[in-house]
């Protein structure tokens, strides 16, 4: 073991982590629990005042310095809440034998903060709101950003109704929770509609906070550089890359962190081939093959996607060129905006376009293919056969799909079929529903 007192062999990464406030709060913090590892003494207190502010640090364990480094206890059960820190860190487990309370001689409980703003504001109903107040919320600075029904019910529908009390009540509570420190607006997340192919937050709401104008179809569809400018961008960094998005008009998805890591993990080296990204949205999944080296071809419909995609680009130190439908791209071209310094060619167009597109530039090196696109892709599945017949290169795709856990065996034979091609992976990325699984299929051609 790396460090004796751990009760299993620590995870070494050199990855950034965000906190998401995701467990129950207010119950007895006893058990296995995790413990960050620093090795370098100028980061014990970046770490310890993150996990202050998001009330996950064992205020009961002290900082413990080793042969190695430095042990910080927190919290949390489980280390899904640690994505993304930039120093060198480890993680490992530790058995917990404290009996006392999660926040004891902490930052308050956030019930009892809601209860008490709730007094303060001479509100009588205040048992029947606490019943139905939200335990569980993510940070994407500057939003907090609570799940679907939160602040929903009749009770909480008529005191925001009542003049100002929906700004006071925010404005406290942002006040008050640690956690909050850096947030400015308050949101309530809805479902994304399934068969939207735009993938976008229809259903938003927007609590406290300015949002920008109320959205219009015109807005969704055609927006002009000043909708840009006025609307409301957030950002949050995984494995070290900045994504950049605006929360009324495309969806963030802080559960597809796990798929990203496994392509930098897995496909490293990435120098002198293409990647083909036929979903790019803001750069989900670009971003994690631009940081290991590949030059990447993006299509994307929803200009609001690739407005955040061009930002991301941009906050990653990367250079981009961009084509509307019309905009040509030959071989010559291409080897011209390499030179210099352009990696990132993102197509605003239906990616039914990606073979023409391919077609105009001959036989590059396609190392990679993404189609990262739910409930299913295979409306690109003849899209990608057809580029990845022309790469001088072998090809790896990979088929992104909602199945039932029963179907997982049936949809391996069917692309290895289809590709007559190898599966060389099947990812469980995380459940939709009771056995239902978004999966990452890797098919070598």
């Amino acid at each position: 073991m790396l460090y004796s007192n751990l009760s299993r062999k620590l995870l070494c990464n050199q990855i950034p982590f965000i906190l998401h406030q995701d467990k129950v709060l207010g119950r007895k913090a006893m058990g296995k629990k995790i413990v960050v590892s620093v090795r370098s003494a100028k980061d014990v207190k970046k770490v310890k005042d993150l996990l202050e502010s998001h009330n996950s640090l064992n205020r009961h364990r002290k900082i413990e310095r080793t042969s190695s480094g430095f042990n910080l206890f927190t919290n949390l059960r489980s280390d899904d809440g640690l994505i993304n820190i930039d120093v060198e860190h480890c993680i490992g487990t530790y058995e917990d034998d404290s009996s006392q309370p999660l926040r004891a001689n902490s930052s308050p409980d956030p019930i009892e903060v809601i209860t008490s703003i709730l007094k303060g504001m001479n509100v009588c109903n205040i048992d029947e709101l606490i019943a139905t107040a939200p335990k569980k919320w993510s940070i994407y600075p500057p939003m907090v950003l609570f799940p679907p029904n939160s602040f929903d019910t009749e009770a909480w529908n008529k005191l925001f109704r009542t003049g100002g009390a929906s700004n006071t009540f925010f404005e406290a509570l942002i006040r008050e929770i640690p956690a909050f420190s850096r947030v400015t607006h308050v949101a309530v997340n809805k479902p994304i509609i399934e068969h939207d192919i735009m993938r976008r937050p229809l259903h938003l709401v927007p609590l406290y906070g300015d949002f920008g104008p109320e959205p219009t179809q015109e807005m969704y569809d055609s927006p002009s550089e000043t909708d840009f400018a006025r609307a409301f961008w957030c950002t949050a960094v995984q494995n070290g890359i900045f994504q950049t998005w605006a929360p009324r008009y495309t969806m963030f998805s802080r559960g597809n962190v796990k798929e990203k890591k496994r392509l930098l993990d897995t496909y490293r080296n990435l120098h002198d081939t293409f990647v083909y990204d036929f979903y790019a949205g803001i750069g989900y999944f670009t971003l994690s093959y631009l940081k290991n080296g590949a030059t990447v071809f993006c299509w994307e419909i929803n200009p609001w996607s690739i407005q955040g995609l061009v930002k991301s680009v941009s906050q990653n130190g990367y250079k981009y060129k961009l084509f509307t439908p019309g905009c040509t791209l030959d071989k010559a071209a291409l080897d011209r905006y390499r030179r210099d310094g352009v990696s990132v060619f993102i197509f605003h167009e239906s990616n039914e376009k990606a073979t023409e597109r391919n077609a105009a530039v001959a036989s590059l090196p396609i190392s990679h293919i993404n189609m990262g696109l739910l409930p299913s892709s295979r409306p690109s599945w003849q899209q990608a056969q057809e580029v990845a017949s022309t790469s001088s290169w072998r090809s790896i795709l990979h088929v992104h799909e909602n199945v039932h856990i029963s179907e997982f065996d049936g949809l391996s034979r069917s692309l290895s079929s289809y590709y007559n091609g190898e599966i060389l992976h099947l990812e469980k990325v995380k459940t939709f529903a009771p056995d239902i699984w978004h999966v990452v299929l890797d098919v070598s051609l």
